[in-house]
């Protein structure tokens, strides 16, 4: 593979002109789609900490492609290469999935010179996002509230079950757990859905994780 980098044919067949304006057309169509997911977004987690990675993520994904479809043995290095990196995260919503796609697509896109379809890509999200958010806000789905549990297990409470406890303190059905993960180090993040915030008192879930012997926690509110 050494000798492939070095190669001086291997750096004549990438238009740098081009990559340099891909590169910026890319940051902009990336901004471009962080601004809409922070705004339009039902997300319960932090958006603002999730979409801050979209133009490292897009970049990252347009210099693989652009390395790799000049020489097609480079290509079968960079895929053993990759395989061997494992992504542990709590993404589990789908509407994180999608931008996450959306955003690869652009990246490929603008590295495959379609620089247009990439444009239309990001068009065809800002519109499904604003459409989607007037959707729900004339069905009322806005009024629900999201729940933010945040928590530190130790071997004495870790195989108790959180959510079944917590679920326990509403009998009305207000409360849904929507995300969940868990760390080798016993932090646990929980996220519930709150239809009806009269019925669900904080205090109460407070004196429940207290009563489990749970001494580090936080709770957070957001819309």
């Amino acid at each position: 593979m050494e000798d492939l980098l070095f190669k001086s044919d291997f750096y004549e067949d990438i238009n740098y002109a081009r990559f340099v304006i891909g590169i910026i057309l890319l940051i902009l169509l990336s901004k471009t789609l962080q601004f809409v997911y922070r705004k339009y977004s039902d997300s319960p987690t932090n958006r603002k900490s999730f979409s801050s990675i979209f133009v490292l993520f897009s970049i990252s994904i347009f210099l693989i492609v652009t390395t790799i479809k000049s020489s097609l043995a480079l290509s079968l290095g960079m895929v053993g290469a990759l395989s061997i990196i494992r992504f542990r995260t709590a993404i589990k919503e789908p509407e994180q999935l999608i931008y996450f796609l959306g955003i690869t697509g652009v990246a490929i896109a603008i590295a495959a010179e379609k620089e247009f379809l990439a444009i239309i890509v990001v068009l065809v999200f800002v519109v499904s996002a604003i459409f989607n958010k007037k959707s729900n806000k004339n069905e009322g789905v806005s009024a629900v509230k999201y729940l933010l549990i945040s928590l530190q297990l130790d071997e004495e409470n870790r195989d108790t079950d959180i959510i079944s406890e917590l679920m326990n303190i509403d009998n009305t059905g207000s409360l849904k757990c929507k995300n969940f993960y868990e760390d080798d180090g016993g932090n646990l993040r929980l996220t519930f859905s709150v239809s009806n915030t009269e019925v669900i008192n904080t205090l109460k879930i407070k004196q429940k994780i207290r009563s489990l012997d749970i001494k580090q926690f936080s709770l957070k509110m957001i819309d």
